[in-house]
């Protein structure tokens, strides 16, 4: 049930086939399914079984993923401001705290996995100092919960994987 039927959305497709033998696809929904919504993690709206495929269904962000934004000041040999510098990683950050909050690591953090949104609309300069700009985290198929059933399986995986990816960012 979407509230506004003119709303864009962004679909990920993929077949049964792929989930019912693959888990990592029903890893993906079982974390989205956990996450409230959050400013900085891309919003999950719902899941649909279709014949042979699996959709699940996102909120759009129309500012494309991090290293668009990043390829669009390299190609106009710019640089970003360090005031949007910090105002992106402080965002990606906060994402992260959340997901911590719940027992979550993303495990593959990377430019890609960064959605920048504008709420009002694309700006015209992507150079100005955009005030509206919203940054969220996505891409949850390599994602863990850990909890106190599978903390000893997974002791070599925590919160540093993702700092690592946070470190590759910022470079």
């Amino acid at each position: 049930q979407v509230p506004n039927k003119n709303k864009v959305i962004v679909i990920k497709h993929f077949l049964k086939s792929q989930y019912q033998s693959d888990p990592i696809y029903l890893r993906e929904i079982k974390i989205l399914s956990l996450l409230s919504p959050h400013p900085n993690i891309v919003k999950f709206n719902e899941t649909k079984n279709m014949n042979n495929a699996c959709l699940l269904s996102f909120e759009y962000c129309n500012g494309g993923n991090l290293r668009q934004y990043r390829d669009y000041f390299t190609t106009k040999n710019k640089c970003f401001h360090i005031e949007k510098i910090k105002f992106i990683l402080t965002e990606i950050s906060k994402g992260l705290s959340y997901l911590y909050k719940n027992n979550l690591i993303h495990c593959n953090l990377c430019i890609e996995h960064i959605l920048l949104n504008f709420p009002n609309g694309m700006p015209s300069n992507l150079e100005e100092n955009n005030h509206d700009l919203e940054v969220k985290i996505c891409d949850f198929k390599n994602a863990i919960q850990i909890d106190s059933d599978n903390q000893k399986d997974l002791e070599s995986f925590d919160k540093g994987i993702d700092l690592f990816g946070l470190g590759i960012i910022c470079y």
